[in-house]
């Protein structure tokens, strides 16, 4: 960890892994069923920002779900991204931690983004995870997401995604 006075100053960080997500779905525009859906596929996160001491990071995260759709076989993503913060239960690598986010979210069909497919919102996510080297750790998170269609607010999706993914750290 670079460390002024027992302070992180950067933390850049990145994560790959794999996402079991569950969709409940009031309906959408134009379509008169409901189209619940379990996903699952690629998970990334991004992380940028610095410490408080060598123990607590407070960061910007984005953290993303890669799927296809089970109904039309499209590729989307579910994300969210916010203010992050982290908390290490020691200030020496093999700890472990526990994280969260809460931030703003959304949802894109990527191949036929336009506002008529689009979902926004607010989201929470929450996890724990262990460094087992001084930039590599292994960490799980449950991510919650309340999305509203673009332009008709009455349609909503409800996310909830299990995440495990491994993060490099660089400080």
């Amino acid at each position: 960890m670079l460390l002024i006075k027992n302070v992180v100053v950067f933390l850049l960080g990145v994560g790959i892994g794999l996402h079991d997500t569950s969709i409940s779905d009031n309906g959408v525009p134009n379509i008169d069923i409901a189209q619940d859906e379990s996903e699952n596929g690629y998970a990334a996160s991004f992380r940028i920002g610095g410490g408080v001491n060598d123990q607590l990071l407070l960061y910007f995260a984005a953290d993303t779900n890669w799927y296809k759709e089970q109904v039309n076989n499209e590729p989307t993503i579910v994300g969210l991204s916010g203010f992050g913060v982290s908390y290490y239960f020691s200030p020496k690598t093999n700890t472990p931690y526990i994280t969260g986010i809460m931030g703003l979210s959304n949802r894109i069909q990527l191949t036929r983004s336009t506002s008529s497919q689009d979902y926004a919102g607010t989201g929470f996510s929450i996890g724990v995870g262990y460094e087992f080297s001084n930039w590599l750790s292994f960490q799980l998170d449950y991510m919650n997401l309340n999305l509203e269609h673009s332009t008709d607010r009455s349609y909503t999706k409800d996310v909830d995604a299990f995440r495990m993914t491994f993060q490099a750290n660089f400080y």
